[in-house]
């Protein structure tokens, strides 16, 4: 959860939430993309089906191009600029939430 991943970092590794409001806002707008969104398209009607917990969507090409889509729109917001990491060139509690969904979409 989010909820824990910020309990964690700003207790035992302040390094992985930084800055004031303003970079922490970034960082929890991307981990609720995540959570969200990006979530109900790429878990739900992606790797969902492929995992057999659901079944395949009716139109397969539609729902790979609207991932596509929302994945292009998420690294124009978070990745713009040469910014390697959510949070710039460190990693940050942001990827530690992304990272597993797109693995398992890699599958």
């Amino acid at each position: 959860s989010t909820a824990i991943l910020r309990f964690i970092a700003s207790n035992y590794a302040p390094a992985l939430y930084p800055g004031g409001a303003k970079e922490k806002a970034l960082i929890d707008w991307s981990m609720d993309l995540m959570s969200g969104t990006i979530y109900d398209i790429m878990a739900i009607k992606l790797f969902y089906p492929v995992f057999g917990f659901a079944p395949a969507p009716a139109d397969q090409k539609a729902e790979n191009d609207a991932t596509l889509d929302l994945l292009a729109k998420y690294e124009k917001a978070f990745l713009s600029g040469g910014k390697k990491f959510v949070a710039g060139d460190k990693i940050s509690i942001a990827e530690y939430k992304a990272v597993p969904l797109l693995f398992a979409c890699m599958q």
